[in-house]
């Protein structure tokens, strides 16, 4: 069988990158090879599937070249189906792909070939967009002040694509240099020194670094200036909101709730009783005729991972003043990643509040199950409760509301994993008590 083999390179700004395809239907005459163009035969035997890998990208307009040795036109679109209405383009010519109405994430790209008549079948690949940068965390409770001439710092870097493909350290105005945690100095000179640690994901994105500034030997003497003070991690300031309070409930299949819409079915009532008017705000409903608004931003068996992938929608969509944000049971029921999880769902949060510089976020632990994974629900609570107090500390619009006191194990249904409807009702008044912290006086 005498076959061609087309080879096509997408172009992104400062990238070069080679998407592979994967024939997806009867071969006819066409044959996609990642990297290069050849002319030539194929046997029989060769597979056609074709290098069909995954790319990241951070820009939303990719290019797609034809070289002139194909001689042939070419037809590409975002999706999964080529269509009649889609452009054919010229063996020399160029298209771009606007990526620009698509979310973070996985996203297919379809592409077939037409020659003297014979037509391709159409090939798929993906492309992965991640727009949003890494973040770098520092482990709490550095020293100030370090008694030797050496030093050790523990740091977790997160990214919502899980694709970090460098880190890097510098100390002082020392050159950027690849690292991992720990990052370990020796022999540093008395003074005063700072750290700093810099993280960069497949998609080239690079997020800001997190310093650590620290002294050896004798303290100068230049005074210490009075500290600002800042807010109580439980206790953030009241905010400023508009007449009708846009509120998201965010997560879960503790979001969707059972069939009366759990603890938003509560919480309307003891919102609407103190006289506040504000609209619950999400993609999905659920509820029954005593919820009068059943909208919600809840999908059942969602891990952190998956509530953040389109965080951007849904929050340019709707446009929150208060998320009620609760994941990770779906982590901990699966054994996923569980030391990142309390990490991963502070990053979402830190990611929804720089999405949206007004909203405030407010995360819950989770409620007690009656299984064996409650031990697994305190450990991970106990580590949400550190960090989010400590974010609070320099971002108030991010705060805890501890639920899991709130119920007991009588309050877990017979599936051992959620509440029953008196759990539900027990939640609804921790998340009313962490509204009336920021919501006006009434």
């Amino acid at each position: 069988m005498l076959l061609r083999k087309i080879g096509l390179k997408f172009l992104i700004p400062f990238f070069f990158v080679i998407f592979g395809f994967q024939n997806c239907g009867q071969f006819n005459g066409f044959e996609l090879q990642s990297g290069t163009v050849f002319l030539g035969s194929l046997s029989p035997s060769d597979s056609f599937l074709v290098n069909g890998g995954v790319e990241y990208t951070k820009s939303k307009t990719l290019v797609l070249t034809v070289p002139p040795e194909l001689g042939a036109e070419v037809q590409v679109s975002v999706g999964e189906t080529c269509g009649d209405t889609i452009p054919w383009i010229s063996n020399s010519g160029q298209v771009p792909l606007d990526l620009g109405s698509v979310s973070d994430g996985p996203h297919p790209i379809s592409l077939r070939a037409r020659k003297a008549g014979i037509l391709s079948p159409c090939y798929l690949s993906h492309v992965i967009l991640d727009t949003l940068p890494p973040s770098v965390t520092l482990k709490p409770g550095l020293p100030a002040q370090i008694s030797s001439a050496s030093v050790s710092v523990d740091f977790t870097v997160m990214d919502a694509s899980d694709k970090i493909t460098s880190v890097q350290c510098q100390m002082d105005q020392s050159p950027w240099s690849e690292c991992q945690s720990p990052y370990q100095v020796e022999s540093i000179a008395m003074g005063s020194h700072a750290i700093r640690i810099k993280a960069v994901d497949a998609a080239g994105n690079v997020s800001q670094p997190a310093s650590y500034a620290f002294s050896y030997g004798t303290p100068t003497s230049t005074p210490t200036p009075t500290p600002t003070p800042t807010p109580t991690p439980s206790n953030p300031a009241p905010g400023t909101f508009p007449e009708i309070i846009k509120i998201m409930p965010l997560g879960d299949s503790l979001t969707v709730g059972n069939s009366t819409g759990g603890y938003r079915n509560y919480l309307y009532g003891h919102l609407k009783g103190a006289g506040y008017k504000f609209d619950f705000v999400g993609d999905y409903q659920r509820g029954t005729d005593t919820l009068p608004d059943k909208d919600h931003q809840g999908v059942g068996g969602y891990k952190i991972n998956d509530v953040a992938a389109n965080m951007e929608v849904y929050i340019d969509k709707h446009k929150p003043d208060i998320v009620l944000l609760g994941a990770g049971g779906n982590d901990i029921s699966a054994n996923y990643q569980l030391d990142t999880a309390p990490l991963r769902l502070l990053t979402l949060a830190r990611n929804i509040q720089k999405r949206s510089p007004k909203t405030y976020v407010i995360v819950q632990t989770r409620p007690p199950r009656s299984d064996s994974k409650n031990a697994l629900v305190i450990k991970f609570n106990a580590e949400v409760m550190k960090i989010v107090n400590a974010e609070t500390l320099v971002n108030p619009k991010i705060f805890l509301q501890d639920n899991y006191p709130l119920m007991t194990q009588a309050d877990v249904s017979s599936d051992q994993v959620h509440p029953s409807d008196a759990g539900y009702k027990k939640i609804s008044y921790g998340w009313f008590t962490a509204l009336k912290k920021i919501l006006p006086a009434k």
